[in-house]
C-alpha cells in the first residue's frame, strides 16, 4: 500500500496548492503551482 499512501498526501497537496493559488490575495504560501 505505498502507492496509497502516496498518493493521499499528494492529492491533498494539490488541493492545498489549488486553494493557495486561489485564495492568493488572502494567503500567501509558497506553491509548486506558483513555481511552475
Amino acid at each position: 500500500h505505498t502507492s496509497n499512501r502516496l498518493s493521499l498526501p499528494r492529492k491533498l497537496v494539490i488541493i492545498f496548492s489549488f486553494l493557495c493559488c486561489h485564495l492568493k490575495s488572502i494567503i500567501h504560501c509558497p506553491t509548486p503551482l506558483k513555481a511552475v
